[in-house]
């Protein structure tokens, strides 16, 4: 069946009055949605927060610090660099107190459900790569490998710094009263005399 140029052009039309009719609206949510579940995506960590506690010689807590944003060297890598230079602030910070660190913390939090049972982390493992909710730093002497996790918990992951006041140092130096009774005897040879006179040896 052959058709008319005019019949062509009316089909032609009304294939695009269904297009231009079709509800996208579908498309509006699902790019909304999508928005909305943007920050439970994981990012890279490229941020902590630091907290020193300065424990005086009585073991009282005698100050608390806090700097909510401290960039990372490098995005999911606390370094040793890092470390030693956030120590050196905190004693700086922690003046006229005479401080050392004691105790070093890293708090992180991941969302895999396969890491839940290693948040608490296991007291015994020394490696520091294993993802987990507190570790003990003090010992570390290598980099530090934090897991991508989600923006909200970007503002939980926190390095704690502990640091204790030196003990005075207290030089007891002994004070030594020299009499005649206990001075050192001195050689009585040509030469030597206890009042500038010289003596001589008899034979």
């Amino acid at each position: 069946m052959n058709l008319s140029r005019e019949e062509t052009e009316m089909d032609l039309d009304m294939d695009l009055d269904l297009d231009l009719d079709l509800d996208k609206s579908w498309l509006t949510d699902a790019e909304t949605c999508l928005t909305d579940y943007a920050s439970f995506y994981k990012t890279d960590t490229t941020r902590l927060v630091v907290v020193r506690v300065y424990i005086g010689r009585d073991g009282s807590i005698a100050r608390v610090s806090r700097d909510d944003v401290t960039t990372l060297d490098k995005p999911n890598l606390l370094t040793v660099r890092h470390l030693c230079e956030l120590t050196e602030q905190g004693v700086r910070i922690a003046s006229p107190l005479t401080v050392r660190i004691w105790k070093k913390y890293l708090c992180t939090m991941t969302i895999d459900e396969d890491d839940v049972d290693k948040f608490v982390g296991d007291v015994n493992d020394t490696d520091d790569t294993v993802p987990g909710f507190f570790r003990d730093i003090t010992g570390t002497v290598q980099d530090i490998t934090i897991e991508r996790t989600i923006e909200h918990f970007h503002d939980v992951n926190t390095l704690y710094m502990l640091f204790k006041e030196k003990e005075k140092v207290v030089h007891n130096t002994p004070i030594v009263l020299l009499t005649r009774k206990n001075r050192p005897p001195t050689n009585n040879l040509i030469g030597n005399s206890h009042q500038g006179k010289t003596t001589r040896r008899k034979y």
